[in-house]
């Protein structure tokens, strides 16, 4: 980089770094919130202080806009444009001699990352200084000269090709796989096998194994497929809990083609699963990755150690989320295999997943309306899947559309009686009807399905005491003490009991 330009640039990063207070927030700390790595003692002194700076609250607001842009591609405002190319002296250098390709990629990278939009003064000159840091980075690290990326040493028998195979024996559709349990488990993408009689597995070495039932994930656009055989070569699995905001990982978008097609990316943020499914899935649905270099449709991430992390799921360029892979042996616990040949009867539709991925990413960037927009498109597409469903019944909560929100949940249970979630929220949109009763008979369900859920005891006894039915919430107690003492105590004292 152009020592003039390096000067400058610093200059502009110190005038924003001059806002900050001695109390401001590490940029370690913001990313362990965002990543809800914090202890609750933690994150709520963090609560505390962005509540009362504003400095810091607009920095994590528009860090959050910027991870939604990220899926966006509209166009950077021309004035803004203007004072990144003004940071450069003019004069000092002819713009020939640094590259017009350069600026020209540069720019083109900034505007697919990210949009100005006019607010006041303070937003603005966080958004340039979030753009300044990108523009460093990209100039550093990621400029056409500095793409070639290391790779390390990864067995290449790991990876597989997968065909999917119609009636007549013919090819309809491949895609890669990666092995990630010696015993031969296969994780890939579900939509290219959709319409598949049987599958077909080719190992690196050449040797071909037929598959005919599956472990599928809708929502995750996840597949996997188990091969017979002896122990098969793998990588090793990452730790989720080592897993932070602003690593630095690769994508493996062609796996059988490691140097061509091996490309740089950083973890920009993770995504819950939404409500409290989090808390028995391991928290994390899927991770997102950002890439100045190229976009993907499809591949595998990994860590610069070579460690698997997760599986590229979504369909639309410029949006780059993954499944975590060590998690995905969940699928295999919870569900049954399925024949290949039935996945012609499901309505699995990509758009709808894209729209869903779209909501999830709009209502992290706290932009509900967008958001809701986005998961009705997604159910109008495939009113299949659970998720948008769920999500969609908690924007309705938000904006108290409780005839709406309990519509969803009941859709939600149309497609999976066993989601508890849906019953927990469907219980307290009837509590706040005043259909204390109706609640009840949810509360209930989730306890037939999950004798361990705590939230749902507690709920169930507040209910009964709502409806004067004390002896019923202390009949609750005993096994609430075993399962949550806090809850037990709470609920005690609201019975009046000593």
């Amino acid at each position: 980089m152009d020592t003039a330009f390096k000067t400058t640039l610093r200059k502009a990063l110190n005038k924003i770094e001059a806002l900050k207070t001695s109390s401001c927030l590490e940029v370690e700390t913001i990313g362990f919130y965002l990543e809800g790595k914090l202890s609750k003692g933690e994150r709520k002194k963090v609560e505390d202080h962005i509540s009362s700076c504003l400095y810091c609250l607009h920095q994590l607001l528009e860090l959050k806009e910027l991870i939604y842009f990220q899926s966006q591609k509209s166009s950077l405002s021309s004035s803004f444009l203007k004072k990144i190319i003004d940071l450069y002296p003019n004069g000092k250098k002819p713009l020939k001699e640094i590259s017009k390709n350069k600026i020209f990629y540069l720019a083109q990278g900034i505007a697919d990352f990210i949009t100005l939009p006019f607010r006041q003064w303070r937003y603005s000159l966080v958004s340039i200084a979030v753009a300044l840091v990108v523009v460093f980075i990209t100039l550093n690290f990621w400029s056409p000269e500095k793409r070639i990326t290391p790779v390390p040493k990864l067995d290449p028998n790991s990876f597989v090709q997968i065909q999917a195979l119609n009636n007549e024996g013919r090819v309809i559709s491949e895609v890669n796989g990666v092995i990630i349990d010696p015993d031969g488990i296969v994780a890939t993408n579900l939509y290219p096998l959709i319409g598949a009689k049987l599958t077909r597995i080719i190992s690196r070495e050449g040797k071909t194994y037929q598959i005919q039932k599956l472990w599928k994930d809708e929502e995750n656009n996840l597949a996997l497929l188990k091969i017979e055989g002896r122990a098969f070569s793998t990588l090793p699995l990452a730790d989720l809990n080592q897993i932070y905001v602003g690593q630095k990982v690769l994508i493996l978008a062609e796996q059988l083609k490691r140097k061509k097609g091996v490309n740089p990316a950083i973890i920009s943020d993770f995504k819950n699963y939404p409500g409290r499914l989090a808390k028995g899935k391991g928290g994390v649905q899927y991770i997102q990755v950002f890439s100045l270099s190229a976009r993907y449709t499809g591949g595998t991430l990994i860590d610069e150690e070579g460690r698997l992390i997760g599986l590229i799921v979504t369909e639309e360029k410029g949006m780059n989320l993954a499944v975590p892979l060590k998690e995905a042996f969940n699928l295999i616990k919870e569900e049954k295999p399925i024949p290949i040949s039935d996945l012609k009867n499901i309505s699995f539709n990509p758009e709808a997943l894209n729209y869903y991925f779209k909501g999830i990413l709009a209502k992290d960037a706290q932009r509900n309306d967008e958001a809701m927009e986005f998961f009705k498109k997604a159910i109008e597409l495939n009113p299949d899947i659970e998720g948008p469903h769920l999500e969609l019944g908690n924007i309705y909560y938000i904006k108290r559309l409780y005839d709406q929100e309990i519509k969803e949940y009941q859709e939600v249970l149309r497609i999976n009686p066993q989601n508890t979630d849906a019953l927990f929220y469907l219980g307290e949109a009837y509590e706040t009807k005043g259909l204390y009763e109706l609640g009840i008979e949810q509360y209930k369900r989730i306890i037939t399905i999950s004798p361990e859920d705590a939230e749902a005891y507690y709920n169930l006894g507040l209910a009964y005491l709502t409806l004067g039915k004390k002896g019923k919430a202390l009949e609750i107690y005993p096994k609430l003490k075993v399962l949550d003492p806090g809850f037990a105590e709470k609920l005690k004292k609201l019975a009046g009991t000593n």
